[in-house]
């Protein structure tokens, strides 16, 4: 009897110990299925703060006025927006911000930047006037419109980034770019490969132009307008661009320049566009149109102070009346490479 107690007492132990491992193993595994599971709500909030980090953060506070046709917004006031780096939105009230008015951010000095995005066609007369903080300046490539003295007095600024594709001159204001630039040393003009035409009058103000000391080109500009860049003192040299078909009167008027390459696709030279280069000793001209135009003698002053000219051979042995230019000279020595006629001033 006793053994038989025994032997139940042992099998209840034993079943009890057998209760206690098992639910300790399922537990394990459980613990390891689960340390093997996506945390989904931490991974996800990882990528949504990713993705904000990289969104833009839109200026708040901007006034706005509906456009007459009512299908976009204009900024029209700071309102009480105090970004000192503006950015403006690309939307408001569902509908696409489209234009900066007229003398929205005038005299606001504690602006240091603006970024006007692509859907911009219009910025208004005096729109950021004697914005003295403006340390760069942007033109979108889809802008159409561009008012008077729209960016006048910007002293600051280092850099212009101009992308517009094709202002008409009826559109671009006057006196747009004046004090550009008039406090710093170095200030650079960028055309982007998207501009097709650069404006008459660009830069031009007699009592006020902007102080660029270097402007580049895009590759797709074929032309310049009439007075662009007249007065442009600072500028000490430039280099035109491949596809340039058109070079407006007095492009170049009083440009500090001393060398110039006039590329083979220039098909115009407008009157006095290199007027009063003085500094303007080296010359290539790849250009048939350009070289027809010194032998013809319609005033484009190419040679005002002409020291050096090179000339593709092709084209003087097509044009007929190349007597006319430098080869009778007295005052230059002809010589020649595989390339180019080279007339040297006899000092």
């Amino acid at each position: 009897m006793k053994k038989k107690l025994l032997i139940f007492t042992l099998l209840i132990c034993l079943l009890m110990t057998s209760m206690t491992i098992f639910p300790a193993c399922n537990n394990s595994k459980e613990s390891e299925n689960n340390s093997n599971m996506p945390s989904y709500s931490t991974c996800n909030n990882s990528k949504e703060s990713e993705n904000n980090s990289n969104m833009p953060s839109y200026s708040s506070g901007l006034n706005y006025k509906l456009a007459l046709d009512g299908n976009g917004y204009i900024v029209s006031g700071i309102g009480s927006c105090n970004d000192s780096d503006i950015v403006i939105p690309l939307t408001h009230n569902d509908k696409d911000v489209i234009a900066i008015d007229e003398n929205t951010f005038k005299d606001y000095t504690f602006i240091r930047s603006v970024k006007l995005h692509d859907k911009i066609v219009s910025i208004g007369e005096m729109a950021f006037f004697n914005c003295l903080g403006l340390t760069k300046i942007e033109i979108p490539q889809n802008t159409l419109y561009i008012g008077d003295k729209a960016f006048w007095g910007c002293s600051n600024v280092s850099k212009l980034t101009y992308s517009a594709k094709n202002i008409t001159d009826e559109n671009f204001g006057t006196w747009v770019f004046s004090g550009v630039g008039q406090n710093i040393t170095d200030v650079q003009l960028i055309f982007t490969d998207s501009v097709t035409r650069i404006p008459k009058s660009f830069c031009n103000n007699f009592n006020l132009v902007p102080s660029f000391t270097s402007i580049v080109f895009g590759n797709n500009i074929k032309e310049i307008g009439d007075d662009a860049f007249s007065n442009c003192r600072k500028v000490m040299a430039i280099s035109l661009p491949n596809n340039l078909e058109t070079i407006g009167e007095s492009a170049f008027w009083f440009l500090p320049i001393t060398t110039i390459c006039i590329p083979s696709s220039v098909m115009t030279i407008g009157m006095y566009a290199f007027q009063n280069c003085i500094n303007l000793v080296d010359i290539v001209i790849e250009s048939s149109s350009a070289y027809n135009s010194v032998v013809n003698n319609t005033n484009s002053y190419l040679l005002y102070n002409a020291q050096t000219v090179k000339v593709l051979k092709s084209i003087v042995n097509n044009v007929l009346n190349q007597n006319k230019f430098l080869n009778d000279s007295t005052n230059y020595a002809k010589t020649e490479n595989s390339k180019y006629y080279v007339y040297t001033k006899i000092v």
